[in-house]
């Protein structure tokens, strides 16, 4: 066996056949058939199209989530600081409040118009005046009626008014 043998190449695949053209072409002077237009077919819309369509359509889909769900907490969040600073008002002002409380005078004002009291060697008169009397009270006698009127006054109107029962519409 000689070493100097090379492998076997593979063949290439067998080209199409050229072709003459007419009578008065030259030896050697071969000319291809037109290659074919490439065919589209499934109109306007390929199926790369499609693919891209359908990916960019699931992204979109997918953010959607994440996004309400970014809004409602940012939504949240801005009720909670409204609510907090709300709280922060409420205790600045109890905390006045209660600066108020430690000055003998606001201390003193206050028991004299809650209270009604009166230093040594002061006399304090409290006028008592009968409230304007409703036409209905003045009536039966009793006093006035309606959210104004004593509670036991409430109470007494309600059982006799369940006591009535349902009266029927008038007429027209």
């Amino acid at each position: 066996m000689s070493a100097s043998r090379r492998p076997a190449r593979p063949q290439r695949p067998a080209r199409p056949a050229a072709r003459r053209t007419g009578a008065g072409a030259r030896a050697g002077t071969v000319r291809r058939a037109p290659a074919a237009p490439a065919v589209r077919s499934g109109g306007p819309l390929t199926t790369r199209a499609a693919i891209l369509g359908l990916v960019v359509l699931t992204l979109v889909v997918s953010a959607v989530l994440p996004l309400q769900t970014f809004l409602d907490q940012r939504a949240d969040i801005a009720e909670l600081e409204r609510s907090q600073a709300a709280a922060r008002e409420r205790v600045a002002a109890l905390e006045a409040e209660k600066e108020q409380l430690h000055d003998p005078a606001f201390l003193a004002a206050e028991a004299r118009r809650r209270l009604h009291m009166a230093r040594p060697g002061e006399v304090s008169y409290v006028l008592i005046t009968p409230p304007p009397a409703a036409p209905e009270a003045a009536a039966e006698g009793g006093p006035a009626a309606g959210p104004d009127a004593p509670w036991w006054a409430q109470v007494r109107d309600s059982v006799a008014e369940a006591d009535r029962g349902p009266q029927p519409a008038p007429a027209p």
